[in-house]
C-alpha cells in the first residue's frame, strides 16, 4: 500500500516566501498536494468549501503571522472555533519573520499551532513537520 500523500497550505503575502516554501515541499516526498495563498480570505473560503470533506481539506496549514488584512493571530483565534465544524482536525504551523519570544510563547499557548519556525524555513525543517504528522 503506497503512503499517504499530505496536502498542505501555504499561506503568506510575500511571494518570494511562498515559491520558496512551495519549491521545498515539492522536495519532500511525502507531500503529494501543495496550494498556496497570497490572502487569509482566501485560504478561509478554500477551507470552508471543503469543510465536510476531509480529502479536499489540507492535512497541515504552514502560516505567516503578518498580513496587511487578517493578521495571523486573528486568523488562529477564528481557525480554533472553526476546527469543530471541519471534516477534520488541521495543525497549523507558524512561519515567520518574528524573532520574538512572546510571539513564540504566544503560539504554544494555542492548541493547534504545533511549531513555530522562523523564516525562511529548510527543506529539514519541512520534512520534520511532515513526519510530525506520520502516526507511528
Amino acid at each position: 500500500m503506497a503512503a499517504k500523500k499530505f496536502h498542505v497550505f501555504i499561506v503568506d503575502d510575500d511571494p518570494s516566501f511562498r515559491f520558496i516554501t512551495k519549491k521545498l515541499c515539492e522536495k519532500e516526498p511525502s507531500i503529494g498536494l501543495i496550494e498556496d495563498f497570497e490572502d487569509i480570505y482566501d485560504a478561509l473560503r478554500q477551507i470552508m468549501l471543503h469543510k465536510k470533506s476531509a480529502e479536499n481539506l489540507p492535512d497541515v496549514i504552514l502560516l505567516d503571522l503578518n498580513f496587511p488584512t487578517l493578521n495571523g493571530w486573528e486568523f488562529l483565534e477564528g481557525f480554533v472555533d472553526l476546527q469543530v465544524s471541519l471534516a477534520k482536525k488541521i495543525p497549523v504551523f507558524v512561519i515567520s519573520s518574528s524573532l520574538l519570544n512572546s510571539d513564540r510563547a504566544r503560539a504554544k499557548e494555542i492548541d493547534i499551532v504545533k511549531g513555530f519556525f522562523s523564516k525562511p524555513i529548510t527543506l529539514e525543517q519541512v520534512t520534520s513537520i511532515m513526519q510530525s504528522l506520520t502516526p507511528l
